[in-house]
C-alpha cells in the first residue's frame, strides 16, 4: 500500500487513504464535534495491514477522539480496543435500500 495524496483535507478535518493507486485500502477521517474529534475508518477486508499506519496518524492528532466504528469493520474495532480505548456505546442503523429497474432511453 501507498498513500494516495496524503492528508486529503479538503475540508476543514483531516483525512488520510492508503491504496495501490487503482483501489483504495483504508481510509480514516477525523471530524471535529465540539470538543471532541469523531474518527471514522474502513478498511478493506483483505488490506487490514493498511489499519496501522492510518491510525497511528489519526490517533497522533491532539484533542479527545471518539470513535465511530460499523460492526463489519472488527480489525478496526480490536485494534482501538488493543489502543486502551473502550466501548462507550453501540447503535443500530436502519437502512432502506431501493432499486429501480434501468430504463434505457432510445
Amino acid at each position: 500500500s501507498r498513500e494516495l495524496g496524503g492528508d486529503l483535507s479538503k475540508h476543514s478535518y483531516p483525512q488520510w487513504a492508503l491504496g495501490d493507486g487503482a483501489r483504495i485500502h483504508g481510509w480514516v477521517s477525523l471530524c471535529p464535534y465540539g470538543p471532541v474529534n469523531a474518527g471514522t475508518a474502513l478498511i478493506r477486508p483483505e488490506h487490514t495491514a493498511a489499519l496501522t499506519p492510518l491510525l497511528a496518524k489519526a490517533c497522533a492528532v491532539a484533542g479527545e477522539q471518539s470513535w465511530l466504528v460499523a460492526d463489519y469493520q472488527q480489525p478496526v474495532a480490536s485494534h482501538l480496543l488493543r489502543k486502551g480505548l473502550e466501548e462507550a456505546g453501540r447503535y443500530t442503523m436502519f437502512i432502506k435500500t431501493m432499486a429501480a429497474p434501468a430504463i434505457t432511453r432510445e
